[in-house]
C-alpha cells in the first residue's frame, strides 16, 4: 500500500476505535461524528491508493462516487454524511439518526474500502 494511503487508513481505523468507545460511553453525537470521519478517511485512503489526490470535502457520497463504490456503500455514505455537521453544531437539526446504525454503516464502508485496497 502506498505510504500516504496507509496514513489515511490508519487514521480511519483510529476514528473508528474512538467512535466505538464513544458509543459504549453513551456519547452518541461523538460516536456519529467519528464514524463519519472513519468512513471519510477510509474513502480518501482508497482514492490515494488508486493514485488520486483526495478532495478536501466531507461529502461521503461524493467520495464514494469518486471511489467507484457500489450502491450499498453509497447508501451507507448517504446516511453518514449529515453526521459531520449535525454532531458538531447544536443549531443544525439532527436527521442522521441513532449512532449505533451509523457506526455499523461506517464499518461496512471501511470493510468495502479494505477489500478494494488488497
Amino acid at each position: 500500500m502506498h505510504p500516504d494511503a496507509q496514513r489515511w487508513w490508519e487514521r480511519a481505523k483510529e476514528d473508528l476505535a474512538v467512535a466505538e468507545h464513544a458509543l459504549a460511553g453513551g456519547f452518541d453525537r461523538a460516536s456519529a461524528f467519528h464514524g463519519q470521519q472513519a468512513a471519510e478517511k477510509a474513502l480518501k485512503a482508497l482514492l490515494v491508493h488508486k493514485g488520486t489526490v483526495p478532495p478536501k470535502v466531507h461529502d461521503l457520497v461524493n467520495l464514494a462516487d469518486r471511489s467507484g463504490a457500489p450502491s450499498e456503500v453509497r447508501d451507507r455514505c448517504k446516511a453518514l454524511s449529515p453526521a459531520y455537521l449535525e454532531s458538531r453544531y447544536p443549531d443544525i437539526p439532527a436527521s442522521a439518526g441513532p449512532a449505533a446504525p451509523l457506526l455499523a454503516g461506517a464499518k461496512e464502508v471501511m470493510a468495502w474500502v479494505e477489500s478494494q485496497m488488497k
